[in-house]
């Protein structure tokens, strides 16, 4: 018994470390992979808009709304999902934002979404959380007129 609870230390001891490294390694190969990845729209009241409509079809359900607060399915996540306006996720370049989208977050409920939608979609879904704290005043409006009921059961 004793050996047994001295390998259940080790592994407890070392899985840690070696999760650490690798994530570290991961995080600096992404970077390389988005240093140049731009979004191919130009950002205006259009495109902000399209982006806002497909952000709430397809994201807010995890990311939440205006309001910041998770959804009742996101409050159930083991690793929180970022709230696009509480978290200040456009902090991050919109590349990795982008590749994130493409090709999901190992260990974490963030889905790949690369074959199920399209790249300009991801784009303009990008553009407007990169861009959530400054919208112009008329997207700001309709972003924050969003009903809650939009991401509850």
């Amino acid at each position: 018994m004793r050996g047994f609870l001295l390998g259940v230390v080790a592994v407890l001891t070392i899985v840690p470390i070696v999760v650490g490294i690798w994530l570290g390694l991961m995080s600096v190969t992404t970077e390389r992979q988005v240093q140049n990845l731009k979004a191919p729209f130009p950002v205006n009241e259009d495109t902000l808009l399209e982006g806002m409509r497909l952000y709430v079809g397809n994201c807010s359900l995890c990311h939440g709304l205006a309001d910041g607060q998770p959804s009742p399915m996101a409050q159930g996540f083991y690793s929180k999902a970022p709230q696009v306006a509480a978290d200040e996720m456009e902090q991050y370049p919109e590349g990795m934002l982008y590749w994130w989208a493409e090709h999901g977050i190992r260990f974490s409920p963030m889905p790949a979404f690369q074959n199920t939608i399209p790249s300009q979609v991801v784009w303009k879904t990008v553009m407007f959380i990169k861009s959530v704290h400054h919208l112009p005043p008329a997207v700001d409006a309709a972003w924050k007129a969003i009903p809650r009921s939009v991401v509850t059961w």
